[in-house]
């Protein structure tokens, strides 16, 4: 009996075994095959043979801790059982991946979506904190939904900002950051003028300046006014 470690990851330590004859190499296709964990007596994993000489069997170790491995192959009617140790298996995390979509990028109406998920099969990381960093170096922790998402709406201003997005990791998945590059655009003003009084040297003019898209008032700013009459 011989065995490899094809996959060390947690929830995903995956042994290949293969059974020959031990004098003429020829493939033995039949019996059961167990593997256990010497430091605890638990069989984490079988398989059985079944016309061929080898098998991939998918364990259940949960834990990132060292392992020490024993392949047992049972034997069949014509060959005795046969073992194979595994030493000093090292079981890491999974990996996990932060992506994101950004939705509006304006000032005051930024919306983000962030996705924490296994990057091997696709499955979304539930129930898990996000720790979100913001430029001015103020941090969220937000929660993964059923679907591994967080939405976030932050306040920032006009310009090139930076967001770092971290995963801590836990028994199963290792950590992981990332940073979302933003160029944050300016909304959208709208103007208005009223001509109030047109008598010479006291011609006024009122201005209201608002948010173009909800309407709400502009309070700071320089307003000009020019005479394009060149005549």
């Amino acid at each position: 009996t011989i065995a490899t470690v094809t996959n060390s990851s947690v929830r995903n330590t995956t042994i290949n075994v293969t059974v020959t004859d031990k004098t003429t190499g020829n493939p033995i296709t039949s019996g059961t095959i167990n593997i256990i964990d010497t430091k605890t007596g638990n069989t984490v994993g079988s398989g059985t043979l079944d016309g061929k000489n080898n098998i991939l069997i998918l364990t259940t170790i949960t834990d990132q801790v060292t392992y020490d491995l024993r392949v047992e192959y049972s034997g069949n009617t014509n060959y005795t059982g046969s073992n194979y140790d595994l030493d000093d298996i090292l079981v890491t995390g999974r990996l996990s991946t932060i992506e994101h979509s950004i939705g509006n990028t304006t000032h005051g109406n930024i919306t983000i979506n962030i996705t924490l998920k296994d990057p091997i099969t696709g499955t979304p990381i539930t129930g898990e904190p996000i720790t979100v960093t913001y430029p001015n170096g103020t941090t969220e922790t937000l929660t993964t939904d059923p679907n591994g998402n967080i939405t976030i709406k932050p306040s920032l201003p006009v310009g090139e900002n930076t967001i770092t997005v971290t995963y801590p990791g836990n028994e199963e998945y290792n950590t992981t950051t990332t940073t979302i590059p933003l160029t944050v655009r300016m909304r959208e003003s709208q103007t208005r003028a009223e001509l109030i009084n047109n008598t010479i040297r006291n011609t006024t003019i009122k201005v209201t300046v608002t948010d173009k898209t909800t309407g709400a008032p502009v309070t700071s700013g320089e307003v000009e006014i020019i005479n394009t009459d060149n005549n």
